[in-house]
């Protein structure tokens, strides 16, 4: 349980800080919007509610991916939790541009969008899974993170 309460933290850290790279880029306008919370809505059917959007983004990021990462981190073959956030995220990144992306109607690897928003895509993803294994792996110490189950 409190492997699951870390995760839940590393993962309010992480999500603070993409949202924040999110909203930074939407506000200088020098790279394509990503519009994340319009794209969630509109998977869930409310396309024109960005409160859902960025309401299911938060619950995902803190929820849902940390707990993943809490659960994957012992499984993936590195020794370095930098190593392992990275894998993470650009699996996530993965999963973002075969299931979601296509979902929200923007296509295999947001090819109605364009390149530029796949790679942004991409380095969102792995700020994410950087921030979320360093701050874990911080929270829980070196011999908790050492003394991992390795099943």
């Amino acid at each position: 349980m409190e492997r699951i309460k870390t995760a839940f933290i590393a993962g309010l850290v992480a999500t603070f800080v993409v949202g924040s790279m999110l909203l930074m880029n939407n506000a200088i306008h020098r790279l394509p919007r990503l519009g994340i919370g319009r794209s969630l809505a509109s998977i869930i059917g409310t396309p024109d509610n960005l409160l859902v959007g960025w309401l299911l983004f938060v619950v995902l990021g803190i929820f849902v991916f940390s707990v993943a990462f809490a659960w994957s981190a012992p499984r993936i073959p590195a020794r370095m939790y930098v190593v392992k956030g990275l894998l993470f995220g650009a699996a996530c990144w993965l999963l973002m541009m075969i299931v979601f992306m296509p979902l929200a109607g923007h296509g295999f690897f947001a090819l109605n969008e364009g390149f530029v928003v796949a790679e942004l895509c991409l380095v969102v993803n792995l700020v994410y899974g950087l921030v979320v294994s360093l701050t874990y792996r911080w929270l829980v110490g070196p011999e908790l993170a050492s003394n991992a189950v390795k099943a």
